[in-house]
């Protein structure tokens, strides 16, 4: 009878695509208030990336390019700001054929959660792990305190996901020495570039970098020239494949880093922003401490959590005491390095990457570095799970003793430590353990899991001293990693994955009135983005107004001009009288920059003040140009991209537009090429001749444009190579 079950479960274990059904479910299970679009998710995730998404969404549905966004902060270029997605394929995918919702954003956050998964399955099986095992990892990794505490951070989730195939296709390609593995590898890189987090980009690379150098030691070593050469080969494949298929995303990063204040290195005390502070190492035992009195924590909600299974953590400490390959050992040695940086400030690792190493000083949160960490360690830890299973039943038995009691006691240990908490955890879990609670301890946190975790311990151990087979008790510890996953994620969720506000309800309140198309922007004064901006149904966070389509000058945006940041933070009162001008407007007030702060300081403001640099100015001083109160500018025609108006003017004048300069703009005049100044230290305006003008701004920009039909070309290329060379994949 075992065996015939046995046999049974092997058919099924066998089934090309059962570790991708089994994760499947269980992403459905552990994320059910989501995969039943049962709740709306929260923080970042809706007040940035579906605004962001939608935006673009309605440039594709309107058949335009996401050139432009005119509506948060004056405008700004969102196919330069990665986190957009503006030139992201599943955005594309998503944005053209569905629209963005909350039920889509819900739905491709779920699809990059799985995609991490199967990822992490593709890694474990180049590096040789068992398939068991790899599914394991996998599991974990789905399940970590990365995904789970970052997942209101849309692009470092995008960020997990492509991370696992990047590495597995680039050994792929070392030990395959097949150039297709090498265009699959700068494939998913691209993905990461469109679609995650920068820095993410950034520290990827210079672990790609140390593997590289140590294979190209390796095969130095053993003096194959033909094998070197062609890894050197392979290699520069993979860069150029990166650089082709990223053309229009690094063109567009390239050219945006000289205007904004984000281009250039970050002050150290902003590149230390958010570590993982050590009291959070708490959460590689205990995730659910780390969720409640973050003044403890000293650090933010979202970057404490490094969590990957209590057996996960338990066979990575055992892994310290085995003989390890060499590959291996590096991932070790790499997962130890970028703990000690996510640190931060409490130890030094994070300031030497700072001040040595190019484009680490360009990004903030430390803590981010905890995904290499969990990957890292998860990938040791099933590399010592496969060697544990391989050991004889009596060494097995003398780890247990070794190792597993020193967790089980310091567990213990917490418990007995707070019994007066007991009563009380009692209640709070009477109350509702799955849901986010302001009255519940830290105690009552570490008391309730603390419990579950010598339970799964308990299990454990008893799995290993009871059961003979090595095949079975493999699954049984495998299926009690997934349930301490399972209690894991749920109970942490409510606090950073979603919100109590119902999806249904939610997506009805907001979008019943979303305008269609882009309508003409109003010729009052630009909002102010806030929570009071006086939308009829109220507001739930800054960026509402891009939904309604009205230009407002502040908003939720990572993009944020020199000038603009110069006005809002040094002449804060030149700004506020600025605003008070609708979106377009006539001008004869003209004066050089350098009477900026001397107006300023006289109280001698006025709202249609224009500032011009010294050389536009010298240029139009021997204009006469006299405000007639019949003067008038109308818009007649506005998207994203281009505005046209018709103005009458008496004499001439400056017509000033509130959108921020930036190079792609152009100005026609009665359909003649016009001059495009910068007026108030970073905003748009242009000179208009007497008598009845149509005026045209248009935003085009060829590089871009010719960066994206290099992207374009390279990726059907790609694709046909693909087709072409599938068997061999």
């Amino acid at each position: 009878m075992k065996k015939k079950f046995q046999n049974r479960l092997n058919e099924v274990l066998k089934f090309r695509y059962f570790p991708q059904i089994l994760l499947l479910l269980l992403l459905i299970i552990g994320y059910w208030p989501l995969s039943t679009f049962h709740y709306s998710m929260k923080y970042d995730m809706i007040d940035c990336y579906y605004p962001w998404r939608y935006m673009v969404s309605e440039c594709l549905q309107n058949g335009l390019l996401p050139w432009w966004n005119p509506y948060q902060t004056l405008g700004y270029p969102i196919h330069a700001d990665p986190q957009s997605g503006a030139w992201y394929p599943f955005v594309w995918i998503i944005g053209s054929i569905w629209g963005y919702d909350i039920y889509s954003l819900e739905f491709e956050f779920l699809l990059h959660v799985f995609m991490a998964g199967t990822g992490m399955f593709m890694l474990g099986r180049t590096l040789l792990l068992t398939k068991g095992t790899s599914l394991w990892i996998a599991a974990s990794y789905m399940f970590s305190g990365f995904i789970i505490g970052n997942a209101q951070h849309f692009t470092w989730i995008i960020s997990a996901a492509w991370v696992p195939y990047i590495i597995s296709y680039f050994l792929k390609y070392t030990y395959s020495q097949k150039y297709i593995h090498a265009l699959i590898a700068g494939f998913f890189m691209f993905l990461l570039i469109s679609g995650g987090y920068p820095a993410f980009t950034v520290i990827l690379s210079y672990f790609l970098l140390l593997l590289f150098v140590y294979f190209l030691i390796t095969y130095f070593k053993q003096k194959g020239k033909n094998k070197l050469v062609q890894y050197i080969k392979l290699n520069a494949i993979f860069l150029l494949s990166v650089l082709l298929f990223s053309a229009v995303v690094l063109f567009s990063v390239f050219e945006i880093s000289s205007f904004i204040t984000r281009g250039a290195k970050l002050p150290l005390d902003m590149a230390l922003f958010c570590p993982l502070s050590p009291q959070c190492l708490i959460s590689f035992i205990i995730p659910f401490a780390v969720v409640k009195e973050l003044s403890f924590f000293s650090t933010d909600l979202s970057m404490t959590n490094i969590y990957f299974g209590l057996l996960g953590f338990i066979f990575f400490i055992f892994s310290i005491f085995i003989k390890k390959t060499s590959l291996i050992k590096i991932f070790f040695w790499w997962g130890v390095f970028c703990l000690l940086a996510a640190l931060g400030e409490y130890t030094p690792v994070r300031k030497i990457l700072y001040d040595y190493f190019p484009m680490m000083g360009f990004f903030r949160f430390p803590s981010l570095f905890r995904l290499f960490v969990i990957i890292s360690f998860l990938i040791v830890a099933g590399y010592s799970f496969d060697y544990y299973i391989k050991l004889s039943e009596n060494k097995q038995k003398k780890i247990v003793f070794i190792i597993f009691p020193i967790i089980l006691i310091l567990i213990i240990a917490v418990i007995f430590s707070r019994m007066q908490d007991y009563l009380s955890m009692i209640k709070f879990i009477q109350q509702g353990l799955f849901k986010s609670s302001e009255q519940s301890t830290i105690w009552q946190h570490i008391a309730f899991q603390s419990i579950v975790q010598v339970v799964i311990l308990i299990f454990t151990i008893f799995t290993i001293f009871k059961v003979k087979d090595s095949f079975l008790k493999k699954r049984i510890i495998i299926l009690i990693t997934c349930i301490d996953l399972l209690i894991a994620s749920r109970v942490n969720e409510p606090y950073t994955t979603y919100s109590t506000l119902y999806t249904a309800a939610y997506t009805k309140k907001i979008s019943c009135d979303f305008p269609e198309h882009f309508p003409l922007p109003s010729s009052k004064q630009v909002l102010m983005n806030n929570d009071n901006a006086g939308y009829s149904k109220g507001t739930f966070w800054k960026n509402l107004n891009t939904f309604y389509k009205e230009i407002a000058w502040d908003g939720f945006a990572p993009i944020k001009f020199k000038g603009y940041e110069y006005l809002l933070d040094s002449m804060p009162k030149l700004f506020d009288v600025f605003l008070a001008n609708p979106p377009v407007f006539l001008s004869n007030n003209i004066f050089p920059e350098d009477s900026m702060k001397p107006h300023l300081n006289r109280n001698n403001l006025n709202h249609k003040n224009v500032y011009l640099s010294s050389d536009d100015y010298n240029q139009l001083n021997n204009t006469d140009s006299r405000l007639n109160e019949k003067d008038t500018v109308y818009i007649t025609s506005f998207n994203p991209n281009y505005i046209k108006m018709n103005v009458v003017s008496r004499e001439t004048q400056i017509l000033a537009l509130l959108q921020n300069y930036y190079t792609g703009w152009t100005v026609t005049i009665n359909n003649k090429s016009a001059n495009i100044m910068q007026y108030n230290k970073g905003f748009m305006c242009t000179q208009i001749p007497t008598g009845r003008s149509d005026v045209e701004f248009r935003y085009f920009n060829s590089k871009i444009f010719f960066a994206l039909g290099v992207s374009i070309i390279s990726l059907i290329a790609f694709f046909i190579i693909l087709f072409i060379k599938r068997k061999t994949i």
